[in-house]
């Protein structure tokens, strides 16, 4: 079952959006990680087995060549789409993935579409 953990480019209200759908997760800023260092956000979603959900390609890029991550979710929409499409769109793909292991996968989401890779290059 993954767990999330989103990183502090994504609105602040997003991890509450998606407890509201019954998904578990968390903000960086709820935990403590607002403003840290990219590597400090990945060893704590690492740690905690968290599936980490970021915007920032070269944060995901890193984060999916570590061993032993919890899964990445890259945030792919263009900024014209509406901050409220974005949270409806992915909140939907994230409740649909909180049921499966996400160990190891890259998960890229764009609007009306959803890749699943091993790796991210």
């Amino acid at each position: 079952m993954a767990h999330f953990l989103i990183d502090e480019n994504l609105s602040r209200l997003f991890a509450a959006t998606l407890r509201s759908l019954q998904v578990h997760a968390e903000d960086v800023r709820e935990v403590g990680l607002q403003g840290r260092e990219d590597g400090e956000i990945l060893a704590y979603a690492i740690t905690h087995r968290r599936t980490l959900v970021a915007m920032d390609l070269r944060f995901a890029r890193r984060a999916a060549l570590c061993e032993g991550h919890a899964g990445i979710v890259l945030v792919r929409f263009p900024t014209s789409v509406p901050y409220l499409r974005v949270h409806e769109e992915v909140g939907a793909v994230l409740r649909s993935l909180a049921e499966e292991s996400l160990d190891g996968q890259v998960v890229v989401l764009q609007p009306g579409r959803v890749r699943m890779r091993r790796r991210l290059v």
